[in-house]
């Protein structure tokens, strides 16, 4: 007879590791001077208003103002007013912001910090730095097409374009504009009445651009 073990501590290793991994998730806090705090991942900070991603409210925005402490154990990266920054977790000590990194520790209070950025927003940030020219375009582009009938037969074509791209530095903006316009021109005979010759011809023939 053969005998089988099963073995039960992985799978509950694997379940106590996951319940960790979602504790790591939402761990920080933002603590406000009225007292009301806010767990949740910190998304970013732009000097008048700090971002946090709850797990049950989604994502929410705080005075900067109005923090008097906060705490993130996920990296973060911190910009002061001197231009000094540093990414690593973050925490509040006697009143001030306090990162640290790996080998570095910066120090400041609330007032001198003037952005924050976690790992996506600090990505998004350093690609506007310096893109490439042929990058960060965004646009649209209509085409129309109006015909009538009557005593002449008439097709105007129009399209346009623009696009834009924006970036920490500047903005091209640019847009083209096309429009044509024909008619088929045809008269009647005596009686028996009877369709004539028709004719053909473009009436107009319009484009435009500019950057």
């Amino acid at each position: 007879m053969r005998h089988y073990v099963f073995h039960k501590a992985p799978i509950a290793g694997a379940a106590v590791l996951a319940c960790l991994g979602l504790s790591v998730a939402w761990a920080g806090q933002v603590v406000m001077k009225n007292g009301d705090r806010v767990t949740g991942s910190v998304v970013k900070q732009d000097g008048k208003t700090i971002t946090i991603k709850t797990e049950n409210f989604g994502v929410v925005g705080a005075p900067w103002d109005q923090v008097v402490s906060i705490q993130s154990d996920q990296p973060v990266t911190v910009v002061l007013k001197d231009g000094k920054s540093l990414q690593g977790s973050l925490s509040t000590v006697d009143g001030k912001m306090v990162v640290t990194g790996l080998g570095a520790k910066l120090e400041a209070a609330p007032a001198e910090v003037t952005a924050m950025r976690n790992a996506d927003e600090q990505k998004a940030y350093e690609r506007m730095l310096a893109p490439g020219l042929l990058e960060l375009w965004s646009g649209e582009g209509t085409v129309g097409l109006a015909g009538a009938e009557g005593n002449a037969k008439t097709l105007t074509f129009t399209t346009g374009v623009t696009a834009a791209r924006a970036t920490n530095k500047d903005k091209i903006w640019v847009y083209f504009n096309a429009i044509k316009s024909s008619a088929l021109v045809g008269g009647w005979t005596a009686p028996p009445r009877k369709r004539s010759v028709e004719a053909s011809a473009t009436t107009a023939t319009s484009a435009r651009g500019s950057s």
